[in-house]
């Protein structure tokens, strides 16, 4: 199975730096609310005495979305480690919330690609070493945007 990603975008929207999930979501929460300025038209034909009409829609037809996942960081599993540093990766992710510069991302997994703003993040360490350091944690995210698009073959 293809694996998460999150992709910081630089200023101007050039790609960026792209960090790879260790595990995948188990679940994610995803929020679409039509923001749009969308106006509709009505077009009238009248054909054999009848008035019919049909609604076209145009102007700008945006929608908000809102995505939230729980990213879970173990540098105790075999799977995926990558010698992770478990309280290094999180302060990263606190660190680029805080940062207008590293706040645009996208989160990509399979057919789901998600453009938008860092919001917020939430960092709990669950698993510690006998020294204290942090061995096991959770990192809660939430990328809000307007770009919600699908790839190839995509559902959405």
């Amino acid at each position: 199975m293809e694996k998460a990603y999150i992709e910081f975008q630089e200023p101007g929207g050039k790609e960026g730096k792209m960090h790879e999930v260790q595990f995948n979501p188990q679940e994610l929460s995803l929020e679409i609310n039509d923001k749009s300025e969308a106006k509709k038209k009505k077009n009238y034909q009248v054909e054999d005495g009848t008035v019919s009409g049909r609604a076209y829609s145009y102007g700008d037809n945006t929608a908000q979305v809102r995505l939230t996942a729980r990213l879970i960081v173990d540098s105790t599993a075999e799977e995926g480690t990558m010698n992770r540093d478990v309280q290094t990766e999180a302060e990263g992710f606190l660190a680029a919330v805080k940062s207008p510069l590293r706040r645009n991302v996208c989160f990509c997994w399979n057919r789901l690609y998600i453009k938008g703003l860092l919001t917020a993040v939430e960092a709990e360490y669950t698993m510690f070493e006998a020294s204290g350091a942090p061995v096991r944690g959770n990192i809660d995210i939430t990328i809000e945007g307007t770009c919600l698009t699908g790839g190839k073959g995509s559902w959405l």
